[in-house]
């Protein structure tokens, strides 16, 4: 099964809002901000080798996301059920199902931001993800033998 930067993604996002009830939309997205509160998401190292195997089928990712509000105790509420979101039994099946498993979860601090005189509360948590997606291998093309089929004749003596 292979799996792209996009499946992954939608797997990830989906989880997001099924179980806070959030958007979840790229962090370097261009357009309209959505209204408070808000996740957002950067993957920032992709298709990092895994067991020093080039050829492995696994392979590890780090996605940070940031929850973004206005108001200081809905940000901290749902940071916290982010943090524990991907450990649970539910979202831990559905990843699992896709070929994703959750290694590894960083603070991801930020300092409060002040955007139109309005205080904005924008942290998360950065997460390392092991993704299992067997893949073939696109430099010896089918895997099989050229056959030759040698067309011999009897020459007169």
């Amino acid at each position: 099964m292979t799996i792209s930067y996009r499946q992954m993604i939608k797997v990830l996002r989906s989880q997001v809002t099924k179980w806070l009830n959030v958007k979840c939309v790229p962090e370097n997205q261009v357009g309209r901000t959505p209204a408070y509160p808000y996740i957002t998401y950067y993957m920032y190292e992709d298709w990092l080798p895994f067991e020093f195997d080039p050829d492995s089928p696994n392979y590890n990712v780090q996605i940070q996301f940031k929850v973004v509000s206005d108001n200081e105790e809905e940000q901290k509420d749902l940071k916290r059920n982010l943090r524990r979101l991907f450990n649970l039994s539910a979202p831990r099946e559905e990843l699992s199902a896709n070929g994703i498993a959750l290694l590894h979860t960083d603070i991801l601090p930020s300092p409060v931001n002040y955007a139109e005189n309005v205080i904005i509360y924008d942290d998360g948590w950065d997460f390392t993800f092991n993704v299992h997606a067997e893949e073939n291998d696109f430099t010896v093309g089918n895997n099989k033998l050229d056959t030759i089929q040698p067309t011999i004749t009897k020459g007169d003596k």
